[in-house]
């Protein structure tokens, strides 16, 4: 499962594994 939420400027990438909810930075 995956998000992308957030501006242009500062998004995050929500992604759930086994062990549990990680997120990341994204910076286009």
């Amino acid at each position: 499962h995956l998000e992308l939420r957030g501006d242009p400027q500062h998004r995050h990438r929500y992604q759930y594994g086994e062990q549990g909810w990680s997120v990341e930075d994204i910076n286009p």
